[in-house]
């Protein structure tokens, strides 16, 4: 069973968003996701972007996709998370590990840590 939630309005007052293994967030456009909120995308899950997007944290395993550049003020990436090219990272801190962490689009971040 695919889970996917299309979503073309705003989640303005999450704090806490989790994209499970075997669900996909497609956002329609840029500014989706409320600006402080922390995501959680697991193992498996994925987050196609629409445009460009903010929140507080992002904490994942899974895959970032679609286009857009993807700003927080800390990127937690660990045991097989990617991104995908023209799925980008802004400026905050990126933590990296454990586990296999692959990049393939850019990363604008001023301070990286590889655990």
């Amino acid at each position: 069973m695919i889970l996917a939630l299309n979503l073309n309005g705003e989640l303005a007052g999450v704090t806490d968003l989790t994209i499970s293994n075997g669900a996909t967030l497609q956002s329609g456009s840029a500014d989706r996701v409320a600006d402080g909120a922390t995501v959680n995308l697991g193992n498996g899950g994925l987050w196609m972007l629409g445009g460009d997007d903010t929140v507080g944290v992002l904490n994942s395993a899974g895959q970032l996709t679609g286009t857009g550049t993807l700003m927080a003020s800390q990127y937690n990436l660990s045991d097989g998370a990617e991104t995908a090219a023209g799925a980008n990272l802004g400026s905050g801190q990126l933590n990296s590990g454990p586990g296999e962490v692959t990049l393939n689009g850019n990363a604008a971040t001023g301070d990286v840590k590889i655990n």
